[in-house]
């Protein structure tokens, strides 16, 4: 079961918009920072997925309704 404090308002947890961005930035920004330790060996999914996440985060995307 998922956490609801880490769920967007909209979705019925708690967290407003921009709480949801900068949990977002942290979740990339804890990641990249441990990229370094797997070296080369970093795919390309993970890439893409960090840099879809910034812009979302930047509100440059929209998150995709269900």
């Amino acid at each position: 079961m998922r956490d609801k404090r880490f769920i967007a308002e909209h979705r019925g947890g708690p967290l407003k918009k921009e709480q949801h961005y900068q949990l977002m930035t942290w979740a990339c920004d804890c990641a990249e920072h441990v990229l370094p330790i797997f070296g080369k060996t970093i795919d390309d999914r993970l890439k893409n997925a960090l840099l879809i996440g910034r812009k979302w985060a930047q509100g440059m995307l929209q998150p995709v309704r269900r």
